[in-house]
């Protein structure tokens, strides 16, 4: 059991690791991706 913890806790920490950096990643794609929609609605 003491030998199976680590393992475990380091498979969750870098899951969610993974999984928030994926959330950033979508994240900033969306900014980028509505920004020029919101300054051409602007312009227009």
């Amino acid at each position: 059991m003491n030998f199976k913890a680590p393992w475990l806790f380091l498979r969750f920490v870098g899951g969610a690791l993974f999984v928030l950096g994926l959330v950033l990643m979508v994240f900033n794609l969306y900014k980028t991706l509505r920004s020029p929609v919101i300054l051409v609605a602007k312009e227009a």
